[in-house]
């Protein structure tokens, strides 16, 4: 599978979109299929209404997740793990469990590196 991680704001959302746009064109529509979207909210507020974004998307990826603010990730130098909010966990859990409903590529994929 392939995660997309982009941050909730409008400039990074757009290029989100053209890398989603290069991904259908190089690997064919149905990548969307084993990808999963992540959209990250990097402060407390929301910047930009994700509705459409998610309704487009959600039915055509293998998933749809936000990953909430959260001040231990804003905070410079190394990350603790136990610091991180339980929402966070559980969006990132979704994020896994999303990742693990995406069919294994046949060996031949496998070989030659090529996507499914």
């Amino acid at each position: 599978g392939i995660v997309v991680t982009a941050p909730a704001r409008s400039e990074p959302l757009s290029r989100m979109r053209e890398a989603l746009e290069w991904l259908m064109r190089t690997y064919g529509h149905d990548v969307l299929s084993r990808t999963v979207v992540t959209i990250s909210h990097q402060m407390p507020h929301r910047l930009v209404d994700l509705t459409s974004i998610r309704d487009a998307l959600t039915p055509r990826t293998a998933g749809f997740v936000e990953i909430p603010f959260d001040a231990a990730l804003a905070k410079p130098g190394a990350l603790d793990h136990r610091s991180l909010s339980a929402e966070v966990i559980e969006a990132w859990t979704g994020v896994l469990n999303a990742l693990g409903r995406i069919s294994a590529p046949d060996q031949d994929s496998a070989r030659t590196g090529e996507l499914a």
